[in-house]
C-alpha cells in the first residue's frame, strides 16, 4: 500500500498484510503553486513495482517510477489531474483537471515508456474542468472520468452526468455521491445509503 504525505514529500510504503511501515521514499515537499515540482501528490500502483506518481500543480511532469529501485524511469508533461491503471498495470488512465480543455488520456507503459494512446474530451463530461478522479473497474472494461462511463478504447458509454468514485469488478454498476448507476441500462438504480 503506497500513502502520499504530500506536504512533507513522502512517499509511506506499507505492507498490505501487516499494515507495518515498510520504508519511506523521499520525494520533494509541496511547494507553491507554480513553483512545485519532484513532489508526490497522488499514486497509482501498476506491475512489478512500477507506480505513477503525480505532482500538484497546473502543468506537471508523471512519473513511471520503479518503487524497488527508488528511481524515475520515465515522465511526461501533462495537466494536473489523477489516473489509474488498468488490471494489467500496463495502460495508465490520466484525467486532466482545472482547465476549460480538459481531456483524458490513454498511455501504454510497455517497456517503461509512456506512450500516448488515445486523447478525448467527451461532449458528456459532467464538469466542465474536468477531474482529478478516474476509476478504472477491475476487469478494466469500464473507466469513470468526470460523469462519463468510457471503454478502454476511451469511447464514450453513456454520461452519467455525475462523479463516480467507485464501481462493481465488471463496471455494471458505478457509485457517485448520493446515487448508484446501472451503466447496462443506463440509469440510477439506486440512492446510495
Amino acid at each position: 500500500i503506497y500513502v502520499a504525505n504530500w506536504k512533507s514529500g513522502n512517499l509511506i510504503v506499507i505492507d498490505k498484510n501487516t499494515l507495518e511501515r515498510v520504508k519511506t521514499i523521499a520525494f520533494q515537499p509541496a511547494g507553491a503553486t507554480g513553483y512545485s515540482a519532484g513532489d508526490v501528490y497522488r499514486v497509482a500502483a501498476g506491475v512489478s513495482q512500477r507506480l505513477v506518481i503525480e505532482e500538484e500543480d497546473q502543468w506537471i511532469e508523471i512519473s513511471l517510477f520503479n518503487s524497488k529501485t527508488e528511481s524515475t524511469l520515465n515522465q511526461a508533461s501533462v495537466r494536473e489531474g489523477g489516473g489509474a491503471f488498468d488490471p494489467t498495470g500496463r495502460y495508465y488512465y490520466h484525467g486532466e483537471n482545472n482547465s476549460s480543455g480538459a481531456s483524458i488520456i490513454k498511455f501504454d507503459t510497455s517497456g517503461d515508456v509512456f506512450t500516448n494512446l488515445a486523447e478525448v474530451r467527451p461532449e458528456e463530461i459532467s464538469s466542465y474542468y474536468g477531474s482529478r478522479t478516474v476509476i478504472v473497474s477491475e476487469d478494466g472494461s469500464r473507466i469513470f472520468w468526470s460523469g462519463v462511463a468510457l471503454d478502454q478504447d476511451l469511447n464514450t458509454v453513456w454520461g452519467i452526468d455525475d462523479m463516480i468514485y467507485a464501481a462493481s469488478a465488471n463496471g455494471r454498476y458505478a457509485f457517485g455521491e448520493t446515487a448508484i448507476y446501472d451503466i447496462n441500462l443506463r440509469r440510477q438504480v439506486l440512492a446510495m445509503p
